[in-house]
């Protein structure tokens, strides 16, 4: 912990929150032209929470949380996780090509009120200079019960003001525990395309057997139940795409798997069919990997083993790293490391109805 970095922190938060009561005090003028004056504080914060006028707010809550959240990490305030916090909240309330909702909303009120236009330049003004790569990052303990894939990652949740279903094709990437003999509960899938990558062979129900670290690519379609056995301890890495449309006959396949400069692809645009193609790279400690990218997609490096370092931030296994618009992107290996790289088309069309891994 820096005392240079906590006072950066502390100054975001002062910031951050004289910004989010001007918008509430906006909103809640507004609401009650409609339907009258609030009687007490406590009416305000329900609104707050549960009111639908008040939605589109609940993304500036969610980042003051977040930087609570970064104020007491055991790990202590670094400059990296303010500079991390930076690039969320420029990402929030920066419009960058198409607005969200937020920003839609967050726009109209700067204009109409001097004041908060006056917080908005001091809340810019407080965060750490914009750094070379735009990097977001999984916080490493994702767990909500009411998911059907709890501990998963979903890469549109990384980027404040927009969520699950509306930023990527890459609707979430799951690991989970392998050990020998033990069948998966099989899953029902829909509407989704699954590829799954496991460090040990699996016995497939539909049939078949999957050597280590092969890639099976299962198109849901209308429909299709997977149940899968391990034959040793290891790992199993499953990553979920949304087609662009719904249904369509089931398939199960081993994708063919390309070399290119130590990369291996596992799976490219045309195969999944959703703007976005999968590689993966295994490398040494202090190897420096220059990572695939295709123009106009962003990148979602998950570290399967080992840490990688990417503009001076460390990110360690089982985090997912979303790096938007990378040019010329390059990562360093600070152990032996074996990484997954998921290039996602931002104007991929994707369906938005149903859910990933029901």
């Amino acid at each position: 912990m820096t005392t240079a970095a906590r006072e950066q922190l502390d100054a975001i938060a002062s910031s951050l929150r004289s910004l989010h009561k001007l918008l509430l005090d906006r909103e809640k003028r507004i609401y009650e032209k409609d339907n009258g004056r609030l009687d007490n504080p406590y009416q305000l914060l329900n609104l707050a929470m549960n009111d639908p006028q008040f939605a589109w707010l609940r993304a500036l809550s969610g980042e003051m949380a977040h930087l609570d959240d970064v104020r007491l990490d055991r790990n202590g305030i670094t400059p990296e996780s303010v500079r991390l916090l930076g690039t969320r909240l420029r990402a929030l309330v920066v419009t960058n090509g198409n607005p969200t909702e937020f920003q839609q909303q967050y726009n109209v009120a700067r204009d109409e009120d001097p004041d908060i236009m006056l917080a908005h330049g001091a809340l810019m003004r407080s965060l750490p200079p914009a750094p070379t790569v735009d990097l977001f990052l999984s916080a490493g303990n994702e767990q909500d019960d009411k998911d059907p894939l709890p501990g998963a990652v979903r890469p549109g949740t990384l980027v404040p003001g927009y969520s699950d279903k509306g930023y990527h094709a890459f609707g979430a990437i799951d690991e989970r525990g392998l050990q020998v003999g033990i069948a998966l509960k099989s899953i029902r899938y829909s509407n989704e395309i699954v590829l799954d990558i496991a460090s040990t062979a699996m016995d497939w129900s539909a049939g078949f057997t999957a050597d280590p670290w092969s890639p099976v690519l299962v198109q849901a379609g209308t429909g299709i139940d997977i149940g899968r056995t391990a034959q040793g301890d290891g790992v199993l890495l499953s990553l979920y795409f949304r087609p662009v449309e719904l249904g369509g006959e089931p398939a199960v396949i081993i994708p063919e798997v390309e070399e290119e400069h130590r990369w291996f692809r596992l799976a490219d645009e045309t195969t999944l069919g959703t703007g976005a193609a999968v590689w993966t790279c295994m490398a040494a400690a202090s190897a420096v990997l220059q990572v695939p990218t295709i123009d106009g997609c962003d990148t979602c490096l998950y570290v399967l083993a080992g840490t990688i370092e990417i503009d001076g931030v460390h990110i360690p296994d089982s985090r997912l790293a979303l790096v938007r618009s990378p040019h010329d992107l390059r990562v360093t290996c600070v152990e032996d490391s074996m990484i997954v790289a998921v290039l996602v088309r931002r104007d991929a069309e994707v369906t938005k109805a149903g859910s990933v891994a029901r």
